[in-house]
């Protein structure tokens, strides 16, 4: 059981509020009155990661797609990654988070790899990362979805202003301020025992100062996670048990100047699908920030996080389908801290906006692994620990030099450090010199207006993606095979570009995207023969990728409250140098496609239904762990009781696809699961 009173830096007390950049969101909404703004292009949905400002979205010279608070509610399942699974270039693990190992969770775009642990697009909470630092993984649950304004997706590098991981592009979760006048509790009851609950509640202490609570839990009993023909006795279901909790504050200290704090923690507990393994994960973070109006259009954003991620792990051997035993047992830690400040001004003549800024994340991680080669061995201990801090000052600035066309460019300066590494093995300690490098992250896009109906875009970016200090330091051991890490490795660097044009006919929009990238020194497991018995892996910039594709994008309403969405993307993405040349890069489905179709009506019915359709693709860049195509629907309906309380029911797998989700493990995908329960405001 999930005991929140237990461990050093679990017991925080939760008081502050709102993420980053969902504090600016109200704020920038008030501001644009006083600056002029109409009230048609305030309402107007404005993506923030874009460009590190508010731009609304019609008009950006970026690929990039909103999904509104009411889309994410509607859509089934539990964590963000499964809303996700429907845009047009975004690429995920085969499992969903809820049952993954959560080490894994990653994310990536356009075809530039999503394997067993590399993440290669940057993930924001209210504009803040949550990518983890020591990992770079992501978890999905600490933006619950019942916290959630609107999702905004960036595709294309992203580095000039963000940095490392930006490389793919942007997924940016923006929270829903405190709301003043009560809440909402939600309720749901399913399949596989599963229990879901939820709570959200605002007030307003003054008409300064307005507090939120979010408390969301879920626990399940879970599914089997291997097929028939590969299930053994040890074989046990993927339970799993969440306990999210966040508190967050807005205010107001003068009619210039509006602050956050915010205060979370999310504590999960999963077996990994047979007896003894396990996985306990706890993330206890906090963030606060001031947004200041200087007038003359001038603002001045401030920024700071901490967080504290903790990782107990238990692996397991099987000697035989009837037996077990834990053969390696890893307690990681890390400590991940950032800032940043940024000024930004709007302008009125040929040079539309400007802003400049700075951030730094410094994060220190340790790994401590026992390895048990049998049965009751006496532990092998091996210690990997490190530090890295970067540094980036950024710059970005818009131009309109006619009505009909809008040049975006920026740059980034980034200075990055690896310091005081050193691996411990079984007593004996090898320390790393420090390595530092400075990288120049270029990106310039262009969109003109044509008709009415139509607007071009093109852009041009360079991107880049550190090593993680998992992959410098932390090795993987049990009793046949050795993943080792490598304090040498260089960073992933990226070329590429996009050019597409905008579809706007009366209500309906749509967007046709041509994508280039090229990845050098891409990070992957190299074989590096065999020692004591074991087959020996290690870490390697092993190779070169090309990736190349369409992506096709429509929102097209069929009437009043019917809405149709359609994603499609081909992708060309292979390995161009080295050994596994001609080989398909990891977790890239050449084809993969989804179909929306949503109703909803104000004070009625409303209801969701999702087909989404993934090619055969492969979890690692040599090829040998494939994971079958699938085809899966999922729907939800919201019913309206009266005023106040809604019964809601939502199924995933509508017709039970079975296939193979994680190629390494053979795991398969999640069963159906029919979900009921109430919704009730107060």
């Amino acid at each position: 059981m999930i005991n929140i009173a237990s461990g050093r830096h679990v017991a925080c007390v939760f008081m502050g509020a709102a993420g980053a950049m969902a504090s600016v969101v109200s704020w920038a909404q008030g501001a644009a009155s006083a600056i002029g703004v109409s009230e048609e292009r305030a309402l107007t949905p404005v993506v923030i990661s874009a460009t590190r400002s508010s731009q609304p979205l019609e008009g950006l010279p970026v690929s990039a797609s909103v999904f509104t608070r009411d889309e994410v509610q509607a859509t089934a399942g539990q964590t963000i990654d499964e809303i996700l699974r429907g845009v047009a270039g975004v690429q995920l693990p085969g499992e969903s988070a809820t049952t993954i190992f959560p080490l894994n969770p990653s994310i990536a775009m356009r075809g530039l790899g999503v394997g067993d642990t590399a993440t290669r697009a940057l993930v924001l909470v209210d504009g803040l990362p949550i990518n983890g630092g020591f990992f770079g993984n992501v978890f999905w649950n600490r933006a619950p979805k019942s916290t959630i304004e609107r999702i905004e997706v960036v595709r294309g590098a992203s580095s000039s202003l963000f940095g490392s991981n930006a490389m793919g592009g942007v997924v940016n979760i923006v929270t829903r301020a405190p709301d003043k006048s009560g809440g909402t509790a939600e309720l749901q009851y399913g399949q596989q025992n599963t229990k879901q609950a939820s709570l959200s509640y605002g007030a307003a202490v003054n008409e300064a100062f307005a507090l939120g609570l979010n408390v969301n839990y879920a626990d399940t009993d879970g599914y089997f996670p291997v097929p028939p023909r590969l299930f053994k006795p040890v074989n046990e279901r993927l339970r799993g048990e969440l306990l999210n909790l966040q508190l967050r504050g807005d205010f107001r200290l003068s009619s210039t100047a509006r602050g956050f704090v915010k205060l979370g923690h999310n504590d999960q507990e999963r077996s990994g699908g047979t007896r003894l393994s396990r996985a306990d994960t706890r993330v206890s973070d906090v963030s606060a920030g001031v947004d200041l109006d200087l007038g003359n259009r001038t603002t001045v954003a401030l920024r700071s996080f901490y967080a504290y991620e903790n990782f107990d792990t238990d692996g397991v051997s099987t000697p035989d389908p009837t037996s077990s035993f834990v053969s390696n047992r890893h307690r990681t830690n890390s400590n991940d801290a950032g800032l940043s400040a940024q000024w930004s001004r709007l302008y009125g003549g040929t040079l539309t906006r400007l802003s400049l800024g700075v951030d730094a994340r410094r994060t220190d991680g340790k790994d401590d692994q026992d390895v048990f080669n049998a049965p009751n061995a006496a532990a092998v201990r091996v210690v990997g620990e490190g530090r890295q801090l970067s540094v980036g000052l950024f710059g970005e600035a818009g131009f309109a030099p006619t009505d009909k066309l809008e040049v975006s460019t920026s740059l980034r300066a980034d200075y990055f450090r690896d310091e005081d590494g050193r691996i411990v093995n079984n007593g004996t300690a090898q320390n790393f010199a420090s390595q530092a490098f400075t990288k120049l992250s270029p990106r310039v896009a262009a969109r003109y207006q044509f008709a009415e109906p139509v607007a071009l875009r093109a852009a041009a970016f360079k991107g880049f993606r550190a090593p993680t200090l998992a992959e410098r330091y932390r090795s993987f051991e049990t009793p046949t095979f050795r993943g080792r890490s490598n304090p040498d490795l260089n960073e992933e660097r990226l070329t590429g570009a996009d050019a597409g044009f905008d579809l706007k006919v009366g209500r309906a929009t749509g967007q046709i995207n041509y994508f280039y990238n090229e990845l050098k020194d891409f990070i992957g497991s190299e074989f590096a023969g065999f020692s004591a018995g074991k087959v020996n892996f290690e870490a390697a910039n092993i190779a070169q990728v090309r990736s190349q594709g369409v992506e096709l994008t429509g929102d097209v309403p069929l009437a009043r409250a019917l809405n149709l969405k359609l994603n499609y993307t081909y992708t060309d993405a292979k390995v161009t140098k080295g050994e596994l040349k001609g080989n398909r890069s990891e977790g890239t489905p050449r084809n993969m496609a989804s179909a929306t179709v949503a109703y909803g009506a104000a004070g009625s019915t409303r209801w969701n239904l999702r087909g989404r359709w993934l090619d055969k693709s492969f979890q690692d860049i040599s090829n040998e762990s494939p994971q079958d195509a699938h085809f899966v629907v999922d729907g939800s309906v919201a019913v309206r009781l009266r005023s106040d309380v809604d019964l809601l029911a939502s199924v995933t797998n509508l017709f039970n696809e079975r296939y193979v989700a994680g190629g390494f493990s053979q795991t398969v995908g999640a069963p159906r699961q029919v979900l009921v329960g109430l919704r009730a405001q107060f």
